[in-house]
């Protein structure tokens, strides 16, 4: 991938390889500086979503000044409301700002010509997820039962990413907050099976499939497996702590003293990283490069 980068016109999607390499493997000074570069390369193409990941990008350090910074930029320039809110509501979800997501949600849905219930694949997955995660139970698994079949489940061939896993644990801890503990049990068990061929292949060692293994024990009661999972994760790299901190899926997990032990120390290295990430960005005005391109561009210079 770095390779990529090297040639003389690289391919943006290096740049975003590159950034969700790092975020994944919790070096996420690393990975804001990959978005800017997305933000660079794709910038004359017209595609404004690494704009977004810049916000997210700043979000997992907690500097939510450029969040918000580079958020307001991506919503000035989206047009679609359905890709509007999927970007901004996991900004929200990433800042733990569930009153926010739920004036989000009430304004996709009051927008004319989007009608929710007919969404299908990642925007459904993220919406559901959403509903659920701000108490909205019912809406949400009907959403997601009208879009994906639980059973066989299909949500993780439709999307094709670890994010498929964790829409599904959601799912889950809906089915535990309206009672439907059978079905919870049901997919909890399924999901647990696909985990652990995943965490045997000596091949993928991948901080993230730790991350939802932990999710899926903790939502079924093992918390000494969810330690576990979540110690393999942290020995491999991962810090996503912003995450699971701001997530009512993980609440219960997290409030256990042997996992929040365990946890203790991301905050240290997440500081220095961001200390990093200040200093990079007192050194080059990077708002001030990208708002020059994006005038030039409106203006024909």
């Amino acid at each position: 991938m770095l390779r990529l980068t090297q040639l003389p016109e690289p391919p943006g999607l290096a740049y975003w390889g590159l950034m969700n390499l790092y975020f994944d493997t919790g070096r996420y000074d690393e990975g804001v500086r990959w978005a800017k570069e997305a933000v660079r390369g794709y910038l004359d193409s017209g595609n404004i979503m690494p704009l977004a990941a810049l916000a997210w990008s700043y979000q997992r350090l907690d500097l939510m000044d450029d969040a918000d910074y580079w958020i307001t930029v991506f919503s000035g320039q989206v047009r679609n409301p359905i890709q509007r809110f999927i970007s901004r509501s996991y900004l929200w979800k990433l800042r733990g700002d569930s009153k926010t997501i739920g004036v989000e949600i009430e304004q996709l849905t009051a927008t004319p010509g989007v009608e929710t219930s007919n969404l299908h694949g990642f925007p459904a997955a993220v919406l559901a997820a959403a509903l659920i995660q701000n108490g909205k139970y019912a809406a949400g698994i009907e959403l997601f039962e009208s879009a994906f079949n639980v059973k066989t489940l299909s949500i993780l061939e439709d999307l094709g990413s670890m994010a498929a896993y964790e829409f599904a644990h959601t799912l889950a801890y809906g089915y535990r907050q309206v009672g439907r503990n059978d079905e919870a049990a049901y997919l909890l068990h399924s999901l647990h099976e696909k985990l652990l061929e995943l965490t045997d292949d000596e091949k993928f060692i991948y901080g993230p499939v730790y991350e939802v293994l932990a999710l899926n024990r903790g939502i079924s009661g093992d918390l000494t497996g969810s330690h576990e999972a979540l110690k393999a994760a942290i020995e491999i790299g991962w810090k996503n702590t912003v995450w699971i901190n701001n997530d009512p899926v993980w609440s219960e997990i997290i409030a256990d003293p042997d996992i929040a032990k365990l946890l203790k120390g991301i905050p240290e290295e997440l500081g220095r990283q961001r200390a990093i990430v200040i200093a990079a960005d007192n050194e080059h005005d990077f708002r001030a490069e990208i708002t020059a391109r994006m005038l030039g561009a409106r203006d024909g210079t």
